[in-house]
C-alpha cells in the first residue's frame, strides 16, 4: 500500500508540470515584476546568451524564471549597470561657473543666511555671482587681508595713543625710579640708558608694556627716547631730594623715605646705598665749590677724609683754616667709636622689609621739596636743563676719555683740560665712586671675585656701604631711632628688577 500510494502521489505532481507548462505565458504585469527582479549579471530576455528556465508554482499560479548560463557568472557584477556623469567626482570641475539654476539656488540659501545673521544680501550675492569656487576663495583671501590690515593699523594706532598719554608715562616713570632707586644698581649713567632699554624689552611685564610696541621699530625707538628723557628728570629729582636731606639734616631712613616716595619697599641695602649717594654729593658739592644751599663747614665733616683726596684736603684747608691731615687721626677714632655705638642694622635686617616707622618730625618731603632760599633754588633749577642735557650726551656716548692725573677730577687736568666733573657731572662721579668702591672689594677677592671667591667679592662691597650708612648715621641721627625692619615681602616687580637688572 505505501508503494501504491508514493506512486499515486508522483503521478500527481507529473501531471501537475506537464499542465504548467502546456499553460499560457504570464500576463504583461508579471512579466513587468520578473525584469525588475532580475539579479545583475543575468541575461535580458531576447539576449543571445544561453539561459535556462525554471518554473515555479505561485500563489496565483506557476511562472518561469530565467537563470544565467554558467559562462555569464564570470562577468564583473558591475556589468550593465551605467553611472550617469554627473554622479562621477573625476567628471567634475570646480574651475567651472555655476549654472543659472545653482546660482539660482545658492542666493535662495544666502537669502535665508543674511535673515539669519543680519549680513546683507546684496554682499552674500556679489560673492555667489564670483562665479566658480576659486574665485569665492580669491575673494576670501583678499577679504581677509583687508580685515586683517585695518585691524593692524587700528591697534597701531591705539599704542601710538598709549605711548603718548600721561598715564603711560606716569606708570614708565614709576618703574624707572625703582630702577634707579636699586641697590644693586651697577651704574647711573655709564651705559645705564642702554641696559635699562634691553631690560625693559626682555622683562615688558614689569613695565606693562604691550608686546606689540617693542616689535614696532619706530614705536621702539619712541618709547628709547622717552626713557632717556625720563631717567634725566628722575636723576635730577633725586639729587634734588639728596641736597634736600642734607639741608634738613634728615637721617638717612628718612631720606630713604623720601627717595622712595611709596614706590618700593625699602630695606637695609636700600639705607646703605642712599648713604653711599649722599657721601659722594657732599664731596661733589665741595669739589665744584658749590655752597649756595649748603656751606662748606657744614659740608666738611673729618669722616668724609678717607674719601678725599689731596687736592681737595688742600683746598678744604685753606678755605676753612684748619690742618686736615690732623683730623685723619681723630677721624680713625672717630670711626672706632662709631662702629661699636652705632645700631648695627645688620642683624635686625630680613632680606624683606619694610620702614615700619613714620618720620616724627612730620616733613613733608613731596616731589622736589627744597628748604633753600628762593634765590637759591631759581639758579639750582635754572641748571637742570643744562645738566640733563649733557647727562644724555654721556648715554649716547660721547664721553671724554679717561685721564687718570692722580686728582680728585675737581682740578685742572695734566693735559690741559678743565675739570673733569664739573656742576652737571654729578652722576658721572657717583659711577666713578661706586667703580672705586668695586675695585677695592675685586682686590680684597683676588683674582677668582667673579667665581670661587664671588661671597668675599659681595661682603667686601656690602662692607664698605655699611660703614658709610654708620658714619652716616652718626652725623645724621635726625628725630628718630633706627626702626626695626618688618618681614613683608617684596612685590615680585620689584624683586625681578633688584635682582636681575646688573650689568658689568
Amino acid at each position: 500500500m505505501p508503494a501504491a500510494a508514493g506512486g499515486s502521489r508522483s503521478r500527481s505532481l507529473s501531471a501537475s508540470i506537464q499542465r504548467g507548462a502546456s499553460r499560457a505565458p504570464l500576463s504583461g504585469t508579471r512579466n513587468a515584476i520578473q525584469r525588475v527582479h532580475l539579479p545583475l549579471g543575468t541575461t535580458q530576455p531576447g539576449s543571445n546568451q544561453s539561459a535556462s528556465l525554471t518554473a515555479v508554482d505561485g500563489p496565483g499560479g506557476s511562472f518561469n524564471l530565467q537563470t544565467p548560463s554558467e559562462g555569464s557568472l564570470d562577468e564583473p557584477i558591475m556589468v550593465g549597470v551605467r553611472c550617469r556623469r554627473s554622479d562621477s567626482i573625476d567628471e567634475y570641475d570646480i574651475t567651472q561657473s555655476l549654472s543659472p539654476s545653482q546660482t539660482k539656488k545658492l542666493k535662495l540659501y544666502a537669502d535665508q543666511v543674511a535673515e539669519k545673521t543680519g549680513c546683507p544680501r546684496e554682499v552674500l550675492h556679489e560673492f555667489v555671482n564670483a562665479g566658480s569656487v576659486f574665485h569665492m576663495l580669491i575673494g576670501l583671501k583678499a577679504n581677509s587681508f583687508m580685515k586683517n590690515d585695518e585691524l593692524e593699523k587700528g591697534a597701531l594706532v591705539d599704542l601710538k595713543e598709549l605711548i603718548d598719554s600721561k598715564d603711560f608715562r606716569s606708570a614708565l616713570q614709576s618703574r624707572l625710579t625703582a630702577c634707579l632707586l636699586s641697590p644693586n644698581l651697577p651704574a647711573y649713567v655709564d651705559d645705564t640708558h642702554t641696559n635699562i632699554v634691553e631690560f625693559i624689552k626682555k622683562h615688558q611685564e614689569v613695565f606693562k608694556i604691550p608686546a606689540a610696541l617693542i616689535d614696532d621699530v619706530e614705536l621702539l625707538a619712541q618709547l628709547s627716547k622717552i626713557v632717556s628723557d625720563l631717567l634725566s628728570s628722575i636723576r635730577g629729582n633725586l639729587k634734588g631730594k639728596l641736597v634736600s636731606s642734607l639741608v634738613k639734616r634728615m637721617s638717612i631712613m628718612d631720606t630713604a623715605k623720601s627717595l622712595a616716595n611709596g614706590i618700593i619697599e625699602v630695606d637695609a641695602a636700600h639705607w646703605n646705598r642712599y648713604a653711599f649717594l649722599r657721601r659722594c654729593l657732599r664731596i661733589f658739592l665741595i669739589g665744584i665749590g658749590d655752597y649756595r644751599a649748603i656751606p662748606l663747614k657744614d659740608l666738611y665733616s673729618t669722616s668724609l677724609i678717607p674719601s678725599l683726596h689731596s687736592d681737595l684736603r688742600i683746598k678744604i684747608s685753606n678755605a676753612l683754616d684748619c690742618d686736615i691731615d690732623m683730623g685723619v687721626s681723630e677721624n680713625d677714632e672717630q670711626r672706632a667709636d662709631n662702629t661699636n655705638s652705632n645700631v648695627d642694622h645688620s642683624d635686625e635686617q630680613s632680606p624683606e622689609g619694610d620702614l615700619g616707622a613714620t618720620n616724627d618730625h612730620g616733613d613733608n618731603l613731596g616731589e622736589g621739596e627744597h628748604a633753600l632760599e628762593s634765590g637759591e633754588e631759581c639758579e639750582f633749577h635754572e641748571n637742570r636743563e643744562e645738566e640733563e642735557e649733557e647727562e644724555k650726551e654721556e648715554e649716547t656716548g660721547q664721553r671724554e676719555p679717561e685721564v687718570d692725573d692722580g686728582g680728585s677730577g675737581f682740578s685742572k687736568r695734566k693735559n690741559g683740560k678743565g675739570p673733569k666733573f664739573t656742576l652737571t657731572k654729578f652722576w658721572n662721579f657717583v659711577d666713578c665712586s661706586l667703580q672705586a668702591i668695586h675695585q677695592a672689594a675685586q682686590k680684597e677677592a683676588g683674582p677668582n671675585y667673579n667665581t670661587s671667591a664671588r661671597r668675599v667679592y659681595e661682603n667686601a662691597v656690602r662692607n664698605i656701604l655699611v660703614e658709610y650708612f654708620q658714619m652716616d648715621l652718626a652725623e645724621f641721627p635726625g628725630s628718630m631711632v633706627v626702626p626695626k625692619l618688618l618681614a613683608t615681602s617684596r612685590p615680585q616687580w620689584q624683586t625681578t628688577i633688584q635682582n636681575l637688572l646688573l650689568w658689568n
